[in-house]
């Protein structure tokens, strides 16, 4: 459960940053190559799951909305690769050691809640 509400959390959180930061959503937009306005979608979905695992609904519908993320994710994983695979080996070690960066201490943090979520 601790999981649904890290996640639930992380993507409200992001959706908030994403609708403020229209200079950040339009590079993301160009570095991922796609369409423009994408971004409105973007932050809407991510928006509308977070609150969705949030919320009281039925985990059905929490199950619904974890497996479009996990497609959202995904897609998001193969665009990063394709188009920045040169700036993602430049940073790896943030993802294996302690960075003084908000990106290792998201991953760290990732960490503790699937350790908690997996000794329940």
């Amino acid at each position: 459960m601790i999981a649904l509400y890290y996640l639930g959390i992380v993507f409200v959180i992001a959706a908030i940053h994403r609708f403020f930061l229209k200079k950040d959503r339009t590079e993301e937009l160009e570095r991922f190559h796609l369409p423009k306005y994408f971004d409105i979608f973007i932050y809407s979905f991510e928006f509308v799951v977070g609150v969705l695992l949030l919320s009281t609904v039925p985990f059905f519908i929490k199950r619904i909305a974890l497996i479009l993320l996990l497609v959202f994710l995904t897609l998001g994983c193969g665009l990063m690769v394709l188009y920045n695979y040169k700036e993602l080996i430049k940073t790896y070690s943030d993802v294996f050691t302690f960075q003084p960066s908000f990106m290792s201490y998201c991953m760290h943090l990732a960490y503790i809640v699937i350790i908690i979520s997996l000794l329940k």
